[in-house]
């Protein structure tokens, strides 16, 4: 994520926690690129499947990023997901599928 150097202008990107494993949170932006980043840089009790919301601007050799979880985000995607699922199952014959 490229910051701005005008501290007014703000930029701000999204990442799913995929999962947590030895202390590493393992996150994926919204153009699929994956991330390890320390859990301990990340705001209290994140867990995996939550949606973060990252803003931050630089000014001059100083950057500023602030973390915290996108609960509304989360509950869109998960409602996406349940809706796919319900098409899906809807959809199914119920019979084999040929490779």
């Amino acid at each position: 994520m490229a910051l701005p150097d005008d501290p007014a202008e703000r930029l701000t990107e999204r990442f799913a926690v995929d999962h947590i494993e030895a202390g590493i949170a393992v996150l994926e932006d919204e153009a699929g690129r994956i991330f390890e980043l320390p859990v301990r840089l990340l705001p209290l009790g994140v867990e995996g499947g939550e949606v973060l919301l990252v803003s931050g601007h630089r000014n001059g050799r100083r950057s500023l990023l602030v973390v915290r979880p996108d609960s509304e985000e989360r509950a869109r995607r998960l409602a996406r997901a349940r809706g796919i699922l319900e098409r899906l199952q809807r959809e199914d014959d119920g019979e084999d599928i040929e490779l």
